[in-house]
């Protein structure tokens, strides 16, 4: 993965996580498409705990995902559809060996795999104190309150358990500017 640097291995298959370099090159979107399709998720599927340590809620394949033509570089598929998103609190990743906050994970998978792609993750990072407030807009900021606001609405503080009507997931995704980005 160009940007990437390898910190730990899971399960000897090298994918995670990674150190990602703020001096690494990256995907400035002049040369590749990066279209993204999401939208809220209501009345939201909740399995919980997912991989023993977090919450797990499944959205629509038909209604969210993205098309890049980044696959065609790698020969993998154009087109991948969410499955289910989830969270880490204490980012899974690093940025310059900087663990953030809370990261969040969008699981997609192709219609079809190729040449040996069968998933993509679209992992999107939060921090109180580590984020560039020059280049985030207040319609972004107002989109990342309302998905933590409907995500936790409802819930059962004694056991912590999530019961939202509707997860303002899709409202967050479209609002981030996803024009610099690790590829």
């Amino acid at each position: 993965m160009d940007g990437a640097t390898e910190t730990n291995q899971c399960m000897n298959k090298g994918q995670s996580p990674i150190n990602l370099s703020t001096n690494a090159k990256y995907d400035d979107s002049q040369t590749f498409q990066f279209d993204k399709t999401y939208k809220n998720v209501t009345s939201p599927v909740i399995k919980s705990p997912y991989n023993d340590s977090t919450n797990q809620i499944q959205v629509d394949s038909q209604t969210h995902g993205f098309t890049s033509t980044y696959g065609t570089k790698l020969t993998a598929p154009a087109t991948f559809n969410a499955n289910q998103f989830h969270w880490h609190s204490g980012s899974e990743h690093t940025v310059d060996d900087v663990r953030m906050d809370f990261e969040m994970h969008t699981v997609h998978f192709p219609g079809a795999a190729e040449n040996g792609y069968i998933a993509a993750a679209l992992g999107v990072m939060f921090d109180r104190e580590n984020w560039d407030r020059a280049n985030v807009t207040d319609t972004q900021i107002t989109a990342i309150d309302a998905f933590f606001d409907s995500i936790f609405q409802g819930m059962n503080t004694s056991t912590l358990a999530l019961a939202p009507t509707e997860v303002k997931y899709g409202d967050l995704l479209q609002a981030i500017d996803t024009s610099r980005r690790w590829v």
